[in-house]
This record gives structure tokens, C-alpha cells and sequence, in this order.
């Protein structure tokens, strides 16, 4: 057939596929700093099984969206956690 890789085929993990049953976002941005936590499947029946990147579009409701001199800094506080574990390559 292909190859066949972790990620989905659109290219985004969707809200079902989300690794808690708590959904937490925070914002970076100095002036803002807002955190949140909400259901997984309260999401799920409001939203359907969106993906990601546009739900954390539509939950952070951010005046910066589409500003790109200044960005919008929300994101998902478990993935971004998971990104920044440290890579171990094995050793020839």
C-alpha cells in the first residue's frame, strides 16, 4: 500500500485522539497568560471530533488571531509538555 505513519492522514490529530479526558490550554504571551481546563467529551459533544489546531482556533477566542507580528501564544499544555521531552538516538 504506503506508508503508514503516526499521523493522520490530513495531517493534524483530531480531539478524539487527544491523549487526557482534561483538555488544559495556556496562552505564553506576557500580556496575557490566560489557562483553562475543559472535559474532553463535552468538547466532543459540542465541537464533534474537530481537529486540534481549529478547536484551539475557536476555544482561545484570541484578538491576536491572524496577527502575525504578534501571535496568538494559546496552546495545548499536554502536547506542548510532550514536545519538549528529550529525544534519545540510539547509539551505533
Amino acid at each position: 500500500m504506503g506508508y503508514k505513519s503516526g499521523m493522520p492522514r490530513s495531517g493534524a490529530y483530531t480531539l478524539k485522539e487527544f491523549p487526557d479526558d482534561w483538555i488544559e490550554l495556556a496562552c505564553d504571551k506576557p500580556d496575557c497568560r490566560r489557562r483553562g481546563r475543559l472535559r474532553k467529551d463535552r468538547l466532543l459533544a459540542e465541537n464533534g471530533d474537530v481537529a486540534l489546531p481549529d478547536l484551539l482556533v475557536t476555544l482561545a477566542a484570541c484578538p491576536r488571531k491572524g496577527n502575525m507580528s504578534r501571535p496568538c501564544g494559546a496552546h495545548y499544555v499536554a502536547l506542548r509538555s510532550a514536545a519538549r521531552l528529550p529525544v534519545t538516538l540510539p547509539k551505533n
